[in-house]
């Protein structure tokens, strides 16, 4: 990926592996091509300033710098569909001077931009996402102070270079709150790796390798003890190896569905009572009794009365 910035003290260097930064909108040519505002890249190494940014900024990737590490975000996000933009952001200090982008693997500068006024961020647009964009990015700046920690490492993800796997929820994806359900991601190409993600950015990526079974390659994402957070809509993707940063087309998605559990009512509601049902018959016995004295007592008084 050789994107080059310029703009602001019209000031340009160009490699392999240092992606120039803005501190101020400017234009994006591709490398080795002149600017129609400014003469060709190649000519800017033959000033006094840029050999002497050139060699601080040599020492400072193997060197790290005292000063505070700036903080590194992508925008829309860090997993971008292949053709789309995406812009990766730098925000260090006011006092900022220039502000350089690395990527893993890679140690020679492609591009740096020095800033005409100080900024306490800087952009670094993708114009269409591709595999070559892909990778493990950080970030520094310089001012008169020196230069900078570098950032934490940013993820960059291009997706859609791959069929799509398949995706479906066992035993099923409606599940009552406090049950278990798995999510099931396999593909007949041999993924080495499969990736879910849940719509909304709820959480980052969850990362399972894959296993050969019934003649696919699958992963199983467990979900257990289901509660209303676990429901939403979620996809899969899968990656090789050997670039762990590329991955397929997305998967259809699951719509996974969280349920009330089923009431359960108190034991003792369904538990016979017998200490009722023995009050009741002792009530019934002594109704009989009661009726059979009465009865008794209106004999008597009869036959008293007929022999009167």
């Amino acid at each position: 990926m050789e994107l080059l910035c310029v703009g602001g003290m019209n000031k340009l260097f160009t490699g392999n592996s240092l992606l120039g930064l803005c501190l101020r909108q400017c234009n994006q040519i591709q490398a080795g091509e002149s600017s129609p505002h400014l003469p060709a890249p190649t000519s800017w190494f033959s000033t006094r300033k840029s050999g002497q940014l050139w060699e601080e900024h040599s020492r400072s990737h193997f060197f790290p710098g005292t000063l505070p590490k700036p903080f590194i975000w992508a925008d829309p996000g860090t997993i971008i569909t292949m053709g789309r933009p995406v812009t990766i952001w730098c925000q260090g200090s006011l006092q900022a001077e220039s502000y350089h982008l690395y990527k893993e693997q890679v140690s020679q500068p492609l591009g740096m931009w020095v800033a005409w006024n100080f900024r306490d961020k800087a952009r670094f647009s993708i114009k269409s996402m591709s595999p070559n964009s892909a990778g493990q990015f950080q970030c520094i700046y310089n001012s008169s102070s020196g230069w900078s920690e570098r950032s934490d490492y940013l993820q960059l993800v291009v997706t859609g270079m791959y069929s799509k796997p398949s995706f479906s929820a066992h035993p099923s994806p409606l599940v009552a709150s406090g049950g278990n359900v798995s999510l099931l991601c396999n593909s007949k190409d041999t993924m080495d790796t499969f990736h879910l993600l849940k719509e909304g950015g709820a959480g980052p990526p969850q990362h399972r390798e894959s296993r050969f079974s019934a003649g696919r390659h699958q992963a199983v994402f467990p979900v257990d003890s289901v509660n209303i957070s676990h429901g939403g809509i979620y996809r899969c993707y899968g990656s090789f190896r050997f670039s762990s940063h590329v991955w397929s087309h997305p998967s259809d998605h699951v719509d996974l569905k969280v349920t009330e559990a089923a009431n359960t009512t108190s034991p003792s509601k369904h538990k016979p009572d017998f200490k009722s049902a023995s009050n009741s018959q002792d009530y019934t016995v002594e109704n009989l009794i009661r009726m059979g004295m009465t009865g008794l007592v209106l004999v008597v008084l009869v036959v008293l009365l007929y022999q009167s």
